[in-house]
C-alpha cells in the first residue's frame, strides 16, 4: 500500500470544529392557512381536484407552532411565472383564475405570497406583528463580522 506523507493529510484529520447553520427554518403551512385555501378553491373555477376538508390533507401546522413569516405578496407573479416554466411538472391556472397550480397528481393547491416557518435551531429575530419574526436574516453577522 502507498503511504502518503503527513503534510498531504486532509484537513479533517486535524479535527477542525465543523461549521454550523447559525439559523434553520423548516417550511411550515398553518391549518388557518390552509382552511382558508380550500374554502377559496372550492369556490374558484378550476381544472384541478380538490380535497373536501383539511382533514383530508394530513399535513398543515397548529397556527401557534410558526415562529417566522415573511411578506413576499410582490414576488407573487415571479414565483408563478417560475411555475409555469416548469410545465411538464406543473399545471398552473390561468391568472383569471387566481394563484393556483398542480403537481403530478393533479390535486389543486394555492401558490402563496406569505411564507411561514418554524425555526428549528437559533435565535429568533426582532418580532413584529403577531409575535412572529419577519426578518429570517435578522441578528446574522454579515461576512465582514
Amino acid at each position: 500500500a502507498h503511504e502518503s506523507p503527513a503534510h498531504q493529510h486532509p484537513v479533517h484529520q486535524h479535527g477542525a470544529e465543523p461549521w454550523r447553520a447559525p439559523k434553520f427554518y423548516a417550511y411550515a403551512t398553518p391549518r388557518t392557512v390552509l382552511a382558508r385555501a380550500i374554502a377559496v378553491m372550492r369556490e374558484a373555477k378550476l381544472p384541478f381536484a380538490r380535497v373536501a376538508g383539511l382533514d383530508e390533507l394530513g399535513s398543515g401546522v397548529p397556527d401557534g407552532q410558526v415562529t417566522s413569516v415573511v411578506d413576499g405578496r410582490a414576488h407573487l407573479p415571479a414565483k408563478l411565472a417560475a411555475l409555469r416554466a416548469h410545465r411538464t411538472q406543473i399545471v398552473v391556472a390561468p391568472e383569471e383564475a387566481g394563484p393556483f397550480f398542480a403537481l403530478s397528481n393533479n390535486l389543486g393547491q394555492q401558490a402563496f405570497g406569505t411564507e411561514h416557518y418554524i425555526l428549528q435551531a437559533g435565535e429568533l429575530g426582532p418580532l413584529g406583528p403577531g409575535r412572529r419574526e419577519r426578518d429570517l436574516f435578522a441578528g446574522l453577522a454579515g461576512p465582514d463580522a
